[in-house]
């Protein structure tokens, strides 16, 4: 999968689209639960070399893999995910899985506003019932397109400084702030 990804210059920024490893976002997950035995194994099976670890922003940037992979799968969950990191959190996640929740829209629609690749888990495969092979490989080809062909996505609403504050005085007694 290296091979189809773009390449790297020393003279660039490391981006999503440069470091030629898949990083998968895995939310609501248990690392050790059948769901994530299955979607390992499927990898696995495809060939693909698996790293996994829990999702941090601070580990996300800062890895330094022992072995060479192929994917990395970041394990976490809803409360850990902050509107003020999406845009750090986008530059480098390249698809996100997650497993379906009456509470996930608003959160979800962060990935959507940046595009990112999303392949929503049923509560069923969670217990039991096997996840499609066919299906895990069309997202990852998904996810291997659009991190090859599209640059960097800038969200307003999340990246934005926020308005500078106007002072505003009465009678030279009061003053606010707006």
């Amino acid at each position: 999968m290296d091979l189809e990804r773009s390449y790297l210059s020393a003279t660039l920024i490391e981006t999503k689209n440069a470091d030629k490893n898949i990083e998968l976002l895995l939310n609501g997950l248990d690392r050790k639960g059948d769901c994530a035995k299955q979607l390992i194994q499927s990898f696995e099976e495809m060939g693909l070399r698996v790293v996994q670890e829990k999702y941090g922003l601070d580990t996300l940037y800062q890895f330094h893999p022992k072995a060479d992979y192929d994917i990395r799968l970041l394990f976490g969950y809803n409360h850990m995910l902050a509107a003020e990191d999406m845009g750090k959190l986008s530059r480098r996640i390249d698809g996100l899985i997650y497993l379906e929740s009456p509470l996930e829209n608003p959160k979800i629609n962060w990935f959507q506003d940046y595009q990112i690749p999303l392949f929503k888990l049923s509560r069923d495969s969670n217990y039991g019932q096997a996840v499609e092979l066919s299906d895990i490989q069309d997202f990852l080809l998904t996810v291997a397109q659009r991190s090859e062909a599209i640059s960097e996505t800038y969200v307003a609403k999340f990246e934005a400084a926020p308005p500078e504050k106007r002072r505003h005085h009465f009678l030279g007694i009061l003053s606010w702030e707006t």
